[in-house]
């Protein structure tokens, strides 16, 4: 039986957009036979394609020759000489193809009425189109088909009109700022007006809360703004108070090393001013706390400016080398020197000045007594023998140490117990275990093995022998206190005679002592 024309067509596959037409073997279509009447356009195209044809049998030809190489197992595939050579045919190959493929792809398509390549690839393409049967599409692939959404009416306003009017700004360089934290002012406690004072201080300023404390309160402004009205009002009425300064008011302190013990402060403060232009507060002498023997390290308080931090890169002042590191205070309660009282220092107290001597109102510098008193009177405690200063004072405030807070850990009733964990012989976990009552057995006799008795009587017959001959010895030594001097010639004697006159000499001069 015959075939028909589209069963006796080779198959076809397609190379580029512009579809290619090549037959099974690789070659193009039959259809495109030269000598017909083409373009010059379809010419050069057929001829890259019958090219680009050539190419990929060659591809698959060296291909397979490689694969046949490495499947060798008796001598690997670089021993082969052509296998280098396969592997670099099949790279400039590839190249070529990938060129080739790029000219197909540029050639247009033909609009001429007479090429007969033209109506030989719509006929083709037409040929093939009848002779497929339908075959329906997978369920899974058929789009689904969407409901139109109701149409809504359209309006001209803008939602994003109200953000026109904010000024544009780098997010990513804004950040938030810290939240500033406001010390308490610490008001002195006042059982008689106390009352009277925190009244005032909410009608004026506003209110506050208030908190007691070691013989204080602490009164929080919540802002920058409430903490200076109320600690300007609290000044104008004379109350008893100190402030304790926000941490962006401290001053910067730091520690001056290896300069000489007796080098002048205004040195230090005169290059740090002149040479560095920082804001000097003071500068100080640091001394040892029991003996208040200086020390070579000097503080320096700075203002806290922009440049208050570089004074740790300093290495040299007035042309010696130091070192620069931050202030670590000891773990000692401060006691001010203005009023006496604790926990803050004379520049940030607004209390009225106590004297230690005499217990008047005037700081203890401007005192007229300038000699020790001998029994002084305490104006925190009120007893005599001690100052106001003197740690030992029972209103004077202490700092418990590590061992101070074991010390007290176990004075307060927690002790330990050697045998609580002790573990207990001949009893098994099952009579622990079991609460029922039952008699107790005595446990076995231990068996001590039998020793040598000691003859403590004739020992101590021979120390008591040893004290007293120590005794006779001293009576010697002080009549004749020669014999110190003998006994060391003894050492260099020779033979007993020697030995004897040595002793001998010694023994006839008795109370003196030659040696020195």
């Amino acid at each position: 039986m015959a075939k028909s024309v589209d069963e006796s067509e080779a198959k076809r596959f397609c190379v580029g957009e512009e579809e290619a037409m090549l037959t099974e073997s690789g070659l193009p279509s039959s259809t495109d036979i030269p000598g017909r009447s083409k373009c010059d356009n379809c010419k050069r195209k057929w001829q890259t394609e019958v090219n680009y044809a050539f190419a990929v049998n060659e591809m698959q030809s060296l291909k397979t020759r490689i694969a046949i190489m490495q499947a060798s197992a008796e001598n690997p595939a670089e021993d082969y000489l052509e296998y280098g050579a396969h592997r670099l045919e099949i790279q400039n190959l590839g190249r070529a193809m990938e060129t080739m493929k790029g000219e197909l792809d540029s050639f247009p398509n033909c609009n001429e009425e007479g090429c007969t390549r033209r109506h030989s690839l719509a006929s083709e393409g037409i040929r093939k189109s009848n002779s497929n049967e339908f075959h329906s599409p997978n369920r899974r692939k058929i789009a689904k088909q969407k409901q139109t959404p109701q149409s809504k009416p359209i309006t001209d306003e803008n939602p994003f009109e109200v953000l026109s009017n904010i000024e544009e700004t780098d997010s990513a360089n804004v950040t938030a700022p810290p939240t500033e934290i406001i010390p308490p002012i610490m008001l002195r406690y006042n059982s008689n007006n106390c009352d009277k004072i925190l009244s005032d201080i909410r009608r004026v300023c506003g209110p506050t809360e208030n908190k007691f404390s070691n013989d204080s309160i602490k009164i929080y402004p919540g802002t920058a703004e409430m903490h200076d009205k109320v600690t300007s009002f609290c000044r104008t009425q004379g109350y008893d108070f100190y402030v304790i300064p926000p941490r962006n008011k401290r001053p910067v302190k730091a520690v001056v090393k290896d300069l000489p013990y007796d080098y002048d402060v205004n040195k230090i403060k005169t290059f740090l001013i002149d040479n560095h232009g920082f804001s000097v507060i003071k500068v100080t002498q640091l001394t040892q706390f029991k003996t208040r023997r200086p020390l070579p390290f000097y503080l320096v308080e700075l203002n806290k400016t922009e440049n208050a931090q570089s004074i740790f890169a300093i290495n040299s002042i007035n042309h010696f080398k130091v070192t620069v590191e931050p202030f670590r205070g000891r773990n000692l309660v401060s006691q001010c020197f203005k009023c006496n009282y604790y926990h803050h220092t004379a520049g940030f107290c607004e209390s009225k000045p106590r004297c230690l001597k005499c217990s008047q109102s005037h700081e203890t510098k401007n005192c007229e007594i300038k000699t020790r008193i001998e029994k002084p009177t305490c104006i925190n405690c009120g007893k005599e023998g001690h100052v106001a200063s003197y740690r030992g004072c029972e209103k004077f405030p202490k700092v418990n140490s590590a061992r101070q807070n074991r010390q007290n850990y176990f004075s307060n009733g927690t002790k330990f117990h050697a045998n609580q964990y002790k573990i207990q012989d001949n009893i098994s976990y099952a009579r622990i275990s079991d609460p029922s009552p039952r008699q107790e057995m005595a446990p076995p006799a231990p068996h001590y093995e039998a020793v040598n008795e000691i003859n403590y009587e004739s020992s101590t017959n021979l120390f008591k022998d040893m004290l007293e001959g120590l005794a006779e010895l001293k009576k010697l030594l002080r009549d004749y206190p020669n014999l110190f001097t003998a006994l060391k010639k003894l050492k260099n004697a020779n033979d007993i005679i020697t030995k004897c006159n040595i002793l001998m000499e010694a023994f006839s001069t008795p109370g003196t002592n030659s040696s020195g």
